[in-house]
C-alpha cells in the first residue's frame, strides 16, 4: 500500500490517521509548494536541518525536532539544507472533546523536541513498511498508535480528558449531529434539515457546531463528504463522476476542486496511491 489510512481509538477518543511511508524512506530533499490541509500535519526530522514557513512564522528545525501544524494553516519548507530524513503523517480528531483540547494548545503550529524513543519508533515504522513481514499493516498501525499517544503527551493537553458532557441529553445531542453528517452529507438542504431535527435556528446550529467541533456547517459537510469520497475511491472501482454524485456534487469540476484542496492531490491520483487490496 502506498498510503496507510486508519482509525485509532484512544479510550473514548478517536483519530483518523493518514501516512505515506513510501515517500519518506531514505534521504531526500523536501520540496512542496505552499499549501494547507483540513487536518493536523506532523513533520519530524530524523536527520538534517530545514526551515518551515507557517503563515507569517518562520520555524527552524534540526535533527530530533518536530513541528505540528494546525488545519487551515498555509505552510511550506522554505529552506532545506542538503539531504534530510523526515517522518510525516496527518491526522484528524473525530471526537469533539479531543478536537477542543487540540485547538486550545495548537491555534497555529508548535515545535516539539522529540525523544530518542520516539525517533527510534519512527525508524521502526520505516523498517516495518519496507519489510515483507506477516501482519505488517497491523503492526504499523500499532506503532503509529504509540507514536500518536507520545505526541499527545508532549502537547500536554490542559484539562484533558475533559469533564464529560453535562447530561445524557447532551451526549445524545452530539451523537445525533455525528449520525446526521454520516448519513445525510448529500442532502442539498442539509443545514436546514439538521437545524429542524435539533429544533434549532440556523444561527443556533452554527453556534452549536462551533462549540463542539470548532467549525461551521459547510466545513463539517466538506469533511464528511471528502472522508466518504476517499473511502469509495479506496474500496470501489466506480467512476469518479459516480463518486462525486454520491457525496453530493452535481458538478465533477466542483468535486475535483474541493477534493484537491482537501487532500492536496486529485481523486485519480489518490486512487492510484491507495489501490484495493
Amino acid at each position: 500500500m502506498a498510503t496507510n489510512s486508519f482509525s485509532i481509538q484512544l479510550g473514548k477518543e478517536r483519530l483518523w490517521v493518514r501516512m505515506e511511508p513510501a515517500r519518506y524512506i531514505g534521504r531526500h530533499t523536501w520540496q512542496v509548494r505552499r499549501h494547507c490541509h483540513g487536518n493536523y500535519e506532523l513533520q519530524i526530522l530524523l536527520n538534517g536541518r530545514c526551515r518551515v514557513s507557517v503563515e507569517d512564522r518562520m520555524l527552524s528545525l534540526r535533527t530530533a525536532d518536530g513541528v505540528l501544524i494546525a488545519p487551515g494553516e498555509y505552510h511550506y519548507p522554505d529552506l532545506v539544507e542538503g539531504d534530510i530524513l523526515r517522518f510525516s503523517l496527518s491526522f484528524t480528531p473525530e471526537t469533539p472533546l479531543l478536537q477542543q483540547a487540540l485547538r486550545q494548545v495548537l491555534p497555529q503550529s508548535k515545535v516539539i523536541t522529540v525523544s530518542e524513543k520516539l525517533l527510534q519508533l519512527c525508524s521502526d515504522i520505516f523498517q516495518e513498511y519496507a519489510a515483507g513481514n506477516l501482519f505488517k499493516a497491523e503492526n504499523m498501525q500499532a506503532m503509529v498508535s504509540q507514536l500518536i499517544i507520545q505526541l499527545l503527551r508532549l502537547l500536554d493537553l490542559e484539562g484533558f480528558p475533559s469533564e464529560p458532557a453535562d447530561s445524557l441529553s447532551e451526549i445524545q445531542f452530539i451523537i445525533s449531529i455525528d449520525d446526521f453528517f454520516e448519513n445525510n452529507f448529500a442532502e442539498p438542504a442539509g443545514e436546514e434539515l439538521l437545524a429542524k431535527e435539533l429544533n434549532l435556528s440556523r444561527r443556533q446550529l452554527d453556534r452549536v457546531l462551533r462549540k463542539y467541533y470548532g467549525i461551521g456547517y459547510r466545513q463539517k459537510l466538506i469533511r464528511a463528504r471528502m472522508d466518504h469520497a476517499a473511502w469509495l475511491l479506496r474500496t470501489t472501482d466506480w467512476h469518479i463522476s459516480r463518486v462525486a454524485a454520491i457525496v453530493g456534487y452535481t458538478s465533477d469540476s466542483a468535486f475535483f476542486q474541493v477534493f484537491r484542496s482537501y487532500f492536496g492531490i486529485t481523486p485519480s491520483r489518490y486512487r492510484k496511491q491507495n489501490p484495493k487490496e
